[in-house]
């Protein structure tokens, strides 16, 4: 479930998604609702695929709870049981189509779904940092590097984590990309919370901070040099498999673009040179030395 234009958790690719739908006024009048979404499939098995869900319409808000149990109803009773692999609903939409399992689910329901209600554009927000959250408190979205927090070295996020929580015992929530997000923060206490953090080895990440409605990212010129180094290692892995293989000189029109510590390189090859392929190799390494 999301709001519109936040697609943060990746709404597409659930078995049913809701998008909370208001009035003027911020008065809740109910939700669209979109099915057959899902990013699983079977390794050698065409039968299976990933799927984007379809709109199936709006409903109003005193009646989302029985038109859940519809749809839940609906796959329950025309799902594929026989073959696990095909058992998600995303399959029984796209075999029935969103139109027919829309009737389907209606002859359950009872009575006709309203139309898909207009929204403005998605984007995507990762919520890190620091976000006022509507009531007067704040909240803060820390990154978690491949969901672990853990101690290490230097870096003791699991400690800074538990002092946190017994001296503010603030609630956390878990985020689609497996960072946290803490709530419920009163302004007074955001620098002692951030001092908690940089005293555990946790202060770069505490520099995301939210000034004149726009959000200022510390880390971005960290996040360009590790995007530089990664196309670097890209362009050294092709290289490396372009001089193992037989006729480099040909394979060596397929990069035009090598990077200048390389021109070396790539003249020795294409000339002809009587040296070995390991050398070769052993040469190229020392002269990308300088792309870190």
């Amino acid at each position: 479930m999301t709001v519109p234009g936040d697609n943060s958790l990746d709404i597409y690719t659930n078995d049913i998604g809701c998008v909370v739908i208001t009035d003027e006024n911020g008065e809740l009048e109910g939700f669209n609702v979109m099915v057959g979404g899902g990013m699983g499939r079977t390794h050698n098995k065409e039968s299976t695929f990933a799927r984007a869900a379809d709109h199936m319409g709006f409903v109003k808000k005193e009646d989302m709870m029985e038109l859940m149990k519809c749809i839940v109803a609906t796959q329950r009773d025309h799902g594929n049981r026989d073959v696990r692999a095909n058992a998600r609903m995303k399959y029984l939409v796209h075999t029935l189509g969103i139109d027919n399992f829309r009737q389907v689910v209606e002859s359950y329901f009872g009575k006709k779904m309203e139309p898909w209600r207009d929204m403005k554009a998605w984007k995507y927000s990762d919520w890190m940092g620091w976000w006022e959250q509507g009531d007067g408190k704040l909240f803060y979205g820390l990154h978690i590097d491949n969901g672990r927090v853990k101690d290490e070295g230097d870096f003791r996020l699991k400690t800074a984590l538990r002092v946190i929580c017994d001296k503010y015992n603030l609630p956390m929530i878990m985020s689609p990309t497996q960072s946290i997000l803490l709530q419920d923060i009163n302004p007074a206490d955001k620098g002692d919370i951030e001092a908690i953090f940089a005293e555990h080895g946790e202060w770069r990440r505490c520099r995301g901070t939210r000034r004149g409605g726009e959000r200022e990212e510390q880390g971005e010129v960290a996040s360009e040099r590790n995007e530089e180094r990664w196309r670097a290692k890209r362009t050294r892995r092709r290289c490396v498999n372009v001089l193992r293989t037989p006729r480099a000189p040909a394979r060596f029109a397929l990069l035009p673009s090598l990077p200048s510590c390389l021109r070396a390189t790539r003249t020795h090859c294409t000339t002809g040179s009587p040296s070995s392929p390991s050398q070769v190799l052993r040469s190229w390494r020392t002269s990308t030395r300088l792309l870190g």
